[in-house]
C-alpha cells in the first residue's frame, strides 16, 4: 500500500476542497466567471472544467473518511500506465459510489479520518493528474482576467470566506455580506448587492453543501 504521507500527496484535507468547490459554485451563481461548473448531489460534489480539461468528485462517509476521485486530461498518465487504482483501497471504500462517478479516473485517493492514501504508483511514473490546489487559485485567475478588475477587498473577502467555511461558522447574513464583496460589481467598485433571485441560490448552494452554521455535511 502506499505510505500516507500528505506531505508527498500534497492533497489539501477533504473539507478544503468540498470548501473551495463550494465557493466556485456560489460564485458563479452571482455571475463571477469561474473556470469551472459544479453539481452536489446524492453522490457529493462533482466539479468540472468548463472546456473539458479536468474533472473531480468528492463524497464524505462516516467516521470523518472521505473519498475523492478525478482526472485531468493533459496531465492523468494513470492509464497509460495501467494502474489498478483500486489496489490497496481499504474496507470501508464504496465500491458502488466509484462505480457511478469514477469512469475514466486519473486519480483516485481515500481519506481515512486523518490523512491521504491511495494505490501504489511505478516508479518512474510522473502525474496522475491530480492538482486539488487549483481550486483556491480562483482569485489569481480572476485576477489574470483582462475583463476584470478584482479588488483587494474582493480577495480578504474571498479568503474570509474560505475559512468560515473550512472553519463551519458561516450564517446567511456574513454570506451575503462576503460574497456582495466578491460580486461582480465589487470587482469595480468595491461594493455589490445581491439580488433576492442570486441569495436564494447561493443559500441553496450552502445548504446543499452543509455550510451554513448549524448544518451538517452530506454523507454517502
Amino acid at each position: 500500500m502506499a505510505e500516507s504521507d500528505d506531505a508527498q500527496y500534497s492533497l489539501p484535507t477533504p473539507i478544503d476542497i468540498w470548501g473551495y468547490g463550494a465557493v466556485i459554485g456560489m460564485l458563479s451563481s452571482v455571475d463571477v466567471q469561474t473556470p469551472d461548473e459544479v453539481r452536489i448531489d446524492a453522490d457529493g460534489m462533482h466539479v468540472r472544467h468548463l472546456g473539458g480539461n479536468w474533472w473531480w468528485s468528492l463524497t464524505f462517509m462516516s467516521g470523518g473518511r472521505a473519498v475523492v476521485v478525478g482526472a485531468d486530461v493533459d496531465f492523468s498518465e494513470t492509464m497509460d500506465y495501467d494502474i489498478d487504482l483500486l489496489d490497496g483501497a481499504p474496507e470501508w471504500f464504496p465500491h458502488e459510489w466509484f462505480d457511478r462517478v469514477g469512469d475514466m479516473a486519473g486519480f483516485l485517493y481515500w481519506w481515512d479520518g486523518t490523512s491521504w492514501d491511495r494505490a501504489p504508483y511505478p516508479p518512474d511514473f510522473t502525474a496522475d493528474g491530480e492538482n486539488l490546489h487549483r481550486a483556491t487559485d480562483i482569485i489569481q485567475m480572476l485576477s489574470e482576467d483582462p475583463e476584470s478588475e478584482l479588488s483587494e477587498d474582493s480577495e480578504l473577502a474571498f479568503g474570509e470566506l474560505t475559512e468560515r467555511v473550512a472553519a463551519g461558522s458561516l450564517d446567511a447574513a456574513t454570506l451575503q455580506t462576503l460574497l456582495g464583496r466578491i460580486g461582480p460589481e465589487s470587482i469595480a467598485s468595491g461594493e455589490y448587492k445581491l439580488s433576492p433571485a442570486e441569495l436564494t441560490a447561493v443559500l441553496h448552494i450552502a445548504e446543499l453543501a452543509g455550510l451554513l452554521t448549524g448544518s451538517t455535511l452530506p454523507e454517502l
